[in-house]
């Protein structure tokens, strides 16, 4: 697996870890939003494009760090339910699709890193199990993905429209140097060896994580 694929996993595991409910415990509690700053909205109430465009949102950027992990935490414990997602997949715009990856990219950074000393946190015989319920997770994820990105693009051609955009047209040079340059040597290459664990654990139970790609 070369440098590449495991970056654009990494984003896809971000993803799927903020949405599809991986649990991150032994979080640094931080302080509390300014008084004169309104409550994050809860994401129970909003749709999912609500939630992605609070995301991309000036009132996210200005919650302290507690805040803003705890509103996604709370995104996460909703839409981990298929009953919560959408019919149709978000549309963003590309100034709020860079806004949200600024405004939350610090999150997940941290979030996936937790995630992954979770791991090597564990004793060996236990780490199986908890790339199992990781991979589970992952799976079902991206069936429900899938099946929304079909219908988007079954719309789209019946309407003329444009197709909604693939994910992998983020996984950028310049994505790839801003990963490298917000973690550290050590991260980086537990990152891989924890990727490379997901994979050899899907591989034996002949699951395919790979991204779907577009139907043509």
């Amino acid at each position: 697996m070369d440098r590449r694929t495991v970056l654009m996993w990494a984003c896809c595991l971000v993803a799927v870890a903020a949405v599809a409910g991986a649990t991150y415990a032994l979080w640094p509690e931080g302080e509390s939003a300014p008084a004169d700053e309104p409550e994050p909205p809860a994401p129970a109430e909003q749709t999912l494009d609500d939630a992605l465009g609070y995301l991309a949102s000036p009132a996210f950027a200005k919650q302290s760090e507690a805040e803003k992990l705890a509103y996604v935490k709370k995104m996460v414990r909703h839409f981990e339910d298929p009953e919560n997602l959408p019919e149709e997949l978000p549309v963003l715009t590309d100034e709020q699709r860079e806004q949200l990856r600024k405004n939350a990219g610090p999150v997940f950074r941290k979030m996936m890193h937790t995630e992954v000393q979770k791991y090597f946190d564990l004793p060996p015989e236990d780490r199986t199990a908890h790339l199992d319920t990781l991979i589970d997770r992952m799976q079902g994820w991206r069936k429900a993905m899938q099946t929304l990105r079909r219908k988007a693009e079954a719309r789209a051609d019946s309407t003329g429209a444009p197709r909604p955009p693939h994910p992998g047209r983020d996984f950028t040079p310049e994505r790839v140097k801003e990963f490298i340059e917000k973690t550290s040597p050590r991260e980086r290459a537990q990152f891989v060896e924890f990727m490379m664990a997901v994979h050899k654990r899907a591989r034996e139970r002949k699951i395919d994580l790979r991204p779907p790609r577009p139907q043509k």
